[in-house]
């Protein structure tokens, strides 16, 4: 069944569950930190913790869909290399818009799903991560770039530097393409 993910209908959902949840500026909040806290820690953790994950691998994959369909070489069509921002007049970031969130926040999601066997097939040879590196590694580094976001992609690379390196343990030779294409 497919959950609709309009506003309406996260307000009924969110009241079919009394007093655990509530919705405030269009944002979900669990009521009681008690509540929160039991399920986190009872012996039933393990099944908030795999939904997190799963959560976290949809968000994934949807990221990399979105912005495999939308960066390219010189998005915002600055048509000069190595420009600065400051001296660009009239850059439009809008191309960037619906992926700012995903360019700046992918990796993390790759991080939190890390116990799911999604997560290390992605990282393998000719998997989704592997295929949106090959093609879109340096648009998303233009993109950060444009969004002022650069140090932050410097940290997301290292994170998954070390990915690679523990997944390339676990499910592929150390010498596969997609840890020969990063480590290049």
């Amino acid at each position: 069944m497919k959950i609709p993910n309009d506003l309406e209908t996260l307000i009924i959902l969110v009241g079919l569950c009394g007093s655990f949840l509530t919705i405030r500026e269009e944002t979900v909040y669990s009521v009681h930190q008690t509540a929160k806290d039991y399920l986190a820690t009872s012996q039933n953790s393990h099944v908030l913790q795999l939904v997190q994950e799963e959560e976290h691998c949809g968000i994934l994959a949807r990221s990399l869909e979105a912005m495999s369909g939308t960066l390219r070489k010189d998005i915002c069509n600055l048509r000069m290399p190595g420009v600065l921002l400051e001296e660009s007049k009239d850059l439009d970031l809008d191309p960037l818009a619906h992926v700012r969130y995903a360019c700046s926040y992918w990796v993390d999601h790759l991080c939190q799903a890390s116990k799911l066997p999604q997560y290390k097939t992605g990282l393998s040879d000719n998997g989704p991560i592997h295929a949106f590196l090959k093609i879109h590694f340096l648009h998303w580094l233009e993109a950060l770039s444009l969004m002022g976001r650069i140090s932050t992609g410097v940290v997301m690379v290292k994170k998954l530097e070390i990915l690679l390196r523990v997944v390339g343990s676990v499910v592929n030779s150390p010498s596969g393409p997609v840890r020969a294409y990063w480590m290049d």
